[in-house]
């Protein structure tokens, strides 16, 4: 009897060491993902009319990413935000809380520019998602966490906006800045 509880106090505790040894802390790369952040964000709302251009000689700050993919996919961003700047100004698009844009019911123009609008959020969705994805790639965060991506970026587009842009909160409800 005494030699059977010995026994199963052994399975037990070593259950619970096994259970111990299987567990991998991954730490989650969050400052490496805002320094990103703050770079493409800060290119993107740079200047008023939102055109992330350079001149001769002149750099932007995402010119020193050195992973190409993260680098050219942030290019498409950054060249989609003046043609966005008119959407987020009527309030076609909003910011979500995600990292995403999220169309969003605004003036009359919006309708007129439905297909367009549509296109471009489509397109920049797009573009945030493999974004999202080659980050994780490259700071070799696990498939699951490109989620926490999108929401860090999503802090850092809501806190660049203009006022007036629309902007989700964490908890899933739209203000205007």
């Amino acid at each position: 009897m005494i030699a059977a509880r010995k026994t199963y106090l052994a399975m037990v505790l070593l259950a619970a060491l096994a259970g111990a040894c299987a567990t991998v802390n991954v730490n989650f790369p969050a400052s490496e993902v805002a320094q990103s952040a703050d770079l493409l964000v800060a290119d993107a709302f740079a200047t008023r009319n939102m055109v992330a251009t350079r001149g001769p000689g002149q750099t932007l700050r995402i010119d020193s990413v050195p992973n190409p993919a993260v680098k050219s996919t942030m290019e498409a961003i950054l060249g989609r935000q003046a043609s966005l700047k008119p959407l987020y100004d009527e309030g076609c698009v909003g910011i979500g809380s995600d990292g995403y844009l999220s169309l969003r019911p605004g003036a009359e123009s919006c309708a007129k520019q439905a297909d367009l609008t549509k296109a471009l959020v489509g397109d920049d969705n797009a573009d945030r998602k493999a974004l999202y994805e080659a980050l994780a790639a490259d700071l070799k965060v696990r498939k699951a966490d490109v989620p926490r991506i999108g929401t860090i970026y999503a802090k850092a587009w809501r806190d660049n906006a203009r006022p007036g842009w629309w902007v989700q909160a964490e908890d899933g409800s739209w203000s205007k800045k």
